[in-house]
């Protein structure tokens, strides 16, 4: 099966395309930059070098979640319109599944960390690709607490490199961080789950999927608060 694979639900974007296993092409980028600027030229990009249509793929996979809320609306809009427009399938893969997949030939635990901001994470326990744990939003420590005694851990995604130094002072010689280049989510990843959910007949709804955010925005906190306030009054 021919995939598109679209990930914005960080600052790193991606996308990749897939013929079964096999990665075709992959596009990452690193920087400031709106995901609605880079997505779309990427897609054009990546199809192009590879000389592919819509009508050469099978499906489309995206990010679901947690993540950056306006990226994952803009990537998941993206696959939903294309999937329409294209009438190919569309398969949505949790962010952290995804992330945790790089790491799953480690022996021992893989935990992926996405910044929540506010002194937050996004993160998950695995084991072989299986989740422990998770998807939770809570501060750094309140996961490592988590985490089952002994057992060396390997840590992925842009939280883990922040929050290395209260990691490291945790759990000492047990964590491990991953390389650079494996320690951002890859496109390439998220095709090979949405594949996977595609040949079990787990197809979405294009009209009916919606991101996966974990916790309230930022602007609904602020609503509740206002609310509140004049319930008070």
């Amino acid at each position: 099966m021919r995939i598109l694979a679209l990930d914005s639900s960080t600052k790193t974007g991606s996308a990749a395309l897939l013929d079964g296993e096999s990665v075709v092409g992959e596009y990452i980028l690193n920087v400031a930059m709106t995901h609605s600027e880079r997505l779309l030229p990427a897609i054009e990009r990546i199809m192009a070098d590879a000389g592919w249509t819509g009508e050469d793929l099978g499906g489309i996979a995206v990010t679901l979640g947690p993540g950056s809320f306006t990226g994952l609306r803009i990537g998941m809009t993206t696959a939903k319109i294309l999937a329409y427009l294209w009438n190919i399938s569309l398969a949505g893969v949790p962010t952290l599944d995804a992330l945790a997949r790089q790491g799953e030939l480690f022996a021992g635990l893989v935990c992926p960390l996405l910044d929540a901001r506010r002194g937050e994470v996004y993160g998950g326990i695995y084991r072989e690709g299986r989740t422990l744990k998770g998807p939770l939003n809570v501060p750094v420590g309140e996961l490592l607490d988590c985490l089952p005694p002994g057992e060396q851990v390997l840590f992925l995604g842009d939280g883990a490199g922040k929050y290395w130094p209260i990691i490291q002072g945790a759990l000492g010689e047990r964590a491990v961080l991953a390389p650079g280049p494996n320690r951002i989510l890859r496109a390439s990843f998220v095709g090979l789950l949405g594949q996977e959910k595609l040949i079990r007949g787990e197809e979405e709804d294009p009209m009916t999927l919606t991101p996966f955010y974990l916790r309230r925005s930022e602007a609904e906190i602020k609503w509740g608060r206002m609310c509140d306030q004049r319930t008070s009054d």
